[in-house]
């Protein structure tokens, strides 16, 4: 056996993903407007749409005294929902994209530069 000097060194790569999207460019802002389009005019109704549309179908049958008994204790309807969305929607507040960290330069804090990976790299030997 020969006694050989090994030399070892190692290095680590810690990665935060971006948190938020960076803003779409404009070419990127009409390609999704378009797929938008196409999904939507080819997309089946969703559950949120057959609500809407048995919900209309129960209150024609209301007004014309066509109801059955059992059909007439629904709690809640489509528009009920709705409702509770838009006002969630109006008291909801989206986190800064710009922290604190970013003001004062602070190079230290995970929670900077939202918008992209932030990498650490540490070097030992």
């Amino acid at each position: 056996m020969t006694s050989e000097s090994w030399h070892l060194s190692c290095s680590v790569l810690v990665e935060r993903p971006a948190r938020v999207i960076r803003d779409l460019g404009p070419l990127e802002a009409r390609m999704s407007e378009t797929l938008s389009a196409m999904e939507l005019e080819g997309s089946l109704r969703s559950d949120h749409e057959l609500r809407l549309a048995s919900d209309a179908e129960r209150e024609a049958k209301k007004r014309r005294g066509e109801l059955d008994p059992a059909e007439v204790a629904v709690a809640r309807t489509a528009l009920d929902d709705e409702d509770d969305w838009k006002r969630e929607r109006k008291e909801f507040t989206p986190a800064p994209v710009r922290t604190e960290a970013d003001e004062k330069g602070d190079l230290s804090s995970v929670d900077r530069e939202l918008r992209r990976p932030i990498r650490l790299t540490v070097k030992q030997k």
